[in-house]
């Protein structure tokens, strides 16, 4: 058991391939495929958030490098907004 809660987000990539399948051979309405492709995406997006963390938002960063947009991390800018305020000059009226 602790092996598979130590390595779930590797199982999970199985999973989406598994509702993936299932999504796309299904004749059913469009809720099921919408469902079911869905159910895969998360398990997609589990693996690779817990797997590689922070892999989605370096890979966003690379490629808006690549298309001449700079970019940085900035979550810290919005957790704490009022930093922000005090040292540049926004309006209070603006968020």
């Amino acid at each position: 058991m602790k092996t598979i809660v130590n390595n779930w987000h590797n199982i999970s990539i199985g999973l989406a391939i598994i509702f993936a399948a299932f999504a796309f051979l299904n004749t059913g309405d469009a809720h099921q495929f919408y469902l079911l492709a869905s159910a895969s995406v998360l398990c997609l997006h589990f693996f690779e958030e817990f797997g590689y963390p922070g892999g989605f938002g370096m890979s966003l960063r690379l490629a808006a490098t690549e298309l001449g947009v700079d970019s940085i991390p900035a979550y810290e800018l919005i957790k704490y907004p009022y930093i922000l305020r005090d040292n540049l000059p926004i309006p209070e009226d603006e968020d």
